[in-house]
């Protein structure tokens, strides 16, 4: 077994972070009352309306980047590469006497975007793909379906398993604290990052 790890540093936390400290130190200013006096869905909606321009610039870099790893003109792209070092590795492999390889790939929260991306060169080098699993995936529902629901529905990828929480368990789940934003981080990017509010993500109960 060959792990590869896939790290994708994009600062977006650590933006997230300094954004919501901000947020909070001046509340007061962006609501016109105290934050303690504002609660459940009114705070989050002050957080997402207040915060949604910043996050939507960081966001789209974000998804343009993971884009651009898989369609580089000069073919040049960091998954490109990838998909072509692991064909190249299998062939050596099974010249050797070894089996023959299967790729298996598990993608967390927007690594899921760098996989629906990546996904044509996989299949275009058909490398064989046994298993897909998604950890709180938070691709867009709409490229999801372009990219990899219409793959496995031709039975070119298997149809990813997922693991989500429960509707309840996002809307229990807080970013930050409890006293800053009061749902999952996959509320925020659905009601703040993503171009329209309530943008339906493919980790998110509420929209399957």
């Amino acid at each position: 077994i060959y792990p590869l790890h896939v790290m994708w540093e994009t600062g977006f936390m650590e933006s997230l972070t300094s954004y919501f400290s901000d947020w909070f130190t001046h509340a007061d200013k962006l609501s016109g009352r105290s934050l303690l006096d504002s609660v459940g869905e009114g705070r989050d909606w002050m957080v997402e309306r207040s915060l949604a321009v910043p996050l939507r610039t960081i966001w789209g870099e974000m998804k343009e980047n993971a884009r651009l790893a898989s369609h580089h003109r000069e073919q040049r792209g960091a998954m490109q590469l990838l998909a072509n070092y692991i064909k190249e590795a299998g062939k050596s492999g099974t010249k050797k006497g070894g089996k023959e390889w299967e790729l298996h790939v598990v993608a967390h929260s927007a690594g899921s975007i760098f996989f629906a991306h990546m996904l044509q060169h996989i299949l275009e080098l058909e490398l064989p793909l046994k298993s897909v699993q998604f950890m709180a995936p938070a691709v867009e529902l709409k490229l999801f379906s372009e990219t990899v629901f219409q793959a496995a529905s031709q039975n070119q990828c298997p149809l990813p398993i997922l693991y989500l929480l429960s509707d309840d368990g996002e809307r229990e789940d807080t970013v930050g604290s409890q006293l800053v934003y009061g749902k999952s981080l996959l509320y925020l990017v659905s009601n703040a990052c993503e171009e329209k509010r309530g943008t339906p993500i493919l980790g998110m109960n509420a929209f399957l």
